[in-house]
């Protein structure tokens, strides 16, 4: 087991070396939108699923291309502007910019989609300014207390890697935010209910 875990490790630090950490969050990023993608398509079909629209998560797995990069940079140029270190003061302010910046990276996602789906510049924007306030309420449940963590507790060389394992459930109801028209409380209250309460004959809550 040992032999396991130090392989592991060894396995994780060069795939997170100076070389390879850009592919490698480049590609795990396309991978978490995909498998964002797949989740949030399955419960959109909860009641009657029939497969993947795999022209759809492809689509949106094409979305890391951008923000894997982006995510890359942003974390080391962050901790070169603010200063690195775990105070909390130094935290809070690393916050805060983070909130600053979050609407940069989900309008590329809103904006890429929508390019890729065929429409215009001007409707990718149209678009993201309709969605702009559930998606920053979206954000503000989810981005200051995982960035807390993010920037207090985490080395600097495994911040992206954290912030993918969150990015896999953020990206799961920024999707279905962006496809549906059901606010994003009412989603998540539904998800709660229907984990925690089995109904006869397996109907859904709030359909």
């Amino acid at each position: 087991m040992t032999r396991i875990v130090a392989s592991a490790k060894r396995f994780i630090n060069v795939l997170y070396s100076p070389k390879l950490s850009l592919l490698t969050d480049t590609v795990m990023m396309c991978g978490i939108y995909g498998a964002g993608d797949a989740i949030a398509q399955y419960y959109e079909n909860f009641d009657n699923f029939q497969g993947f629209n795999y022209s759809r998560l492809c689509r949106v797995a094409a979305v890391g291309l951008f923000v894997g990069p982006m995510s890359h940079f942003y974390y080391p140029i962050l901790d070169r502007v603010l200063g690195s270190g775990n105070s909390w003061a130094l935290v809070g302010r690393k916050v805060i910019v983070d909130l600053i910046c979050s609407p940069t990276f989900s309008v590329t996602f809103v904006s890429v989609v929508a390019l890729m789906e065929g429409k215009s510049v001007v409707e990718a924007v149209q678009e993201y300014r309709r969605k702009f306030f559930e998606i920053y309420k979206l954000d503000l449940c989810i981005w200051p207390p995982a960035q807390v963590i993010n920037f207090g507790l985490i080395p600097l060389r495994f911040r992206v890697l954290y912030i993918q394992a969150m990015i896999l459930l953020y990206t799961t109801f920024l999707i279905l935010e962006f496809n549906c028209q059901i606010p994003c409380q009412t989603r998540i209250r539904r998800v709660q209910i229907q984990i925690f309460v089995l109904l006869p004959n397996d109907q859904p809550i709030l359909s």
